[in-house]
């Protein structure tokens, strides 16, 4: 919840999931959602399955993590980095083959339902990012 909390907060997902409890200042949407998600998967698979989905989809928002640090790096726009690791890009790297060697090691069903879930997630991202665009004034 934490995290689709902290994009809609950015305007990258769906304001409606940014919104808190009137009371206890909660992500309220966010669990909402995240709950549902996870209601519909323990329901239409096994424990072991709807884990190997849930660890398929960090690894995979960690590698693209992984991916944009040298991109970063590379930019004059972006701002210095308050750390900085030395070997960054070798690290980057590594835990890119790494996450590639895990994925290309994983059942093809869960790695099918994975791949549908990270494109079910950028498909929303991309079309509340072209919102927020298009909302803007030219």
């Amino acid at each position: 919840p934490r995290l689709l909390f902290a994009m809609a907060d950015n305007g990258e997902l769906p304001r409606v999931l940014s919104r808190t409890h009137a009371r206890y200042q909660t992500p309220a949407a966010a669990i909402i959602v995240t709950a549902a998600a996870a209601a519909v998967v323990a329901e239409f698979s096994s424990f072991i399955s709807a884990l190997t989905i849930s660890t398929i989809v960090r690894l995979v928002a960690y590698m693209a993590t992984c991916v944009a640090l040298p991109v970063l790096r590379r930019k004059s726009d972006v701002p210095a980095p308050v750390f900085s690791t030395p070997a960054g890009r070798i690290a980057s790297t590594g835990a890119v083959a790494l996450g590639v060697w895990l994925l290309s090691n994983t059942a093809w069903a869960e790695l099918r339902l994975g791949a549908i879930a990270v494109i079910l997630g950028l498909a929303v991202y991309l079309a509340s990012v072209r919102a927020v665009l298009s909302s803007r004034p030219s």
